[in-house]
């Protein structure tokens, strides 16, 4: 036996340990300063400068009116924040940016509670400094939008799955469908996150063991749906308004039936091509799903013992 076989697991994971947590620590100073940094100099552009009007709108009389007449509702929690940033810290520019930045590091801490019990210490504290440093994070972070808000949703409703479903015993099962509510009212791009609800009936060892269990859960699923998708597709904007467009202005024709905006992707519009794609996608992700729950072969766990 060479004298590397004698030394124990956990003396050689310890310095990578300390090594992980120390980038950690410095990728976080990092990542706060730089989201911080001339935050409250930051130019508003249209679309912001629409959520600002609300958050205004909503420090004066409680609600996101538009002055012209109807209600902006996109983001509406993220309004609800930022005016709640606003009224405690001033109607400034840095007080809009805020939220943005603390939804951002709190995406991180989330992430990290994530992927710790599944890929240990080191590769959570990885993913968390990647997130820390990203241009991509940080830029958002910087906006008043509600991304970096609707980004910790989504990664909430991962950590609500998993807690609920899984490592809860289905006592919260209806947890992840109280998340998607929220992402409904933060943003518009919640729909793609409704399939995953179907998990359940798909994984084995989970909560819908009974029919009436899987019938009560399918009534709550469907309802949540059709409500997301129904607020998804609701027009606030002109609610109240008897002449929303200009003298001679056709409104827009559009179909009831319209699939969710999903961003940096299109078909050039064709719903057709869509529909189809996303179920032979849907398809291939269930059948992959089964087939490896089918073919997964029982694993030897070996008991060693290394500390976190």
């Amino acid at each position: 036996m060479s004298s590397l076989d004698r030394i124990p697991i956990a003396s050689v994971a310890q310095p990578a340990v300390r090594i992980a947590t120390l980038l950690l620590f410095a990728a976080s100073v990092v990542g706060v300063l730089v989201r911080f940094q001339g935050l409250g100099e930051r130019q508003l552009s249209t679309i912001e400068f629409y959520l600002v009007t609300s958050v205004r709108s909503i420090l004066e009389s409680g609600l996101p009116g538009l002055p012209g007449g109807g209600y902006y509702h996109p983001g509406l929690t993220a309004q609800y924040v930022v005016a709640g940033s606003a009224f405690l810290f001033g109607d400034d520019a840095m007080a809009y940016h805020h939220p943005g930045v603390v939804f951002s590091l709190g995406t991180v801490s989330l992430a990290y509670v994530f992927a710790r019990p599944r890929v240990g210490h080191i590769l959570a504290s990885s993913v968390c400094a990647a997130l820390l440093l990203s241009s991509w994070e940080i830029e958002f972070a910087r906006l008043v939008r509600p991304y970096a808000m609707f980004q910790f949703v989504t990664v909430l409703f991962l950590v609500s799955m998993d807690y609920s479903w899984w490592g809860g015993g289905g006592k919260l099962r209806y947890l992840p469908h109280a998340c998607i509510g929220l992402a409904a009212l933060t943003s518009e791009f919640p729909p793609v996150l409704l399939p995953l609800l179907l998990l359940p009936y798909l994984a084995p060892d989970t909560f819908l063991s009974g029919k009436r269990d899987k019938i009560r859960y399918g009534i709550v699923t469907s309802a949540v749906a059709l409500t997301v998708s129904l607020f998804n597709r609701a027009d606030f904007r002109t609610l109240g308004v008897s002449s929303p467009l200009p003298v001679g202005v056709a409104p827009e024709m559009r179909d009831w039936f319209q699939l969710p905006l999903f961003p940096f992707w299109s078909l050039n519009d064709n719903q057709d091509l869509t529909v189809a794609l996303m179920i032979v996608v849907g398809a291939a992700v269930v059948g992959a799903f089964y087939i490896l729950q089918k073919r997964q072969a029982p694993t030897t766990i070996i008991n060693v013992k290394v500390r976190p």
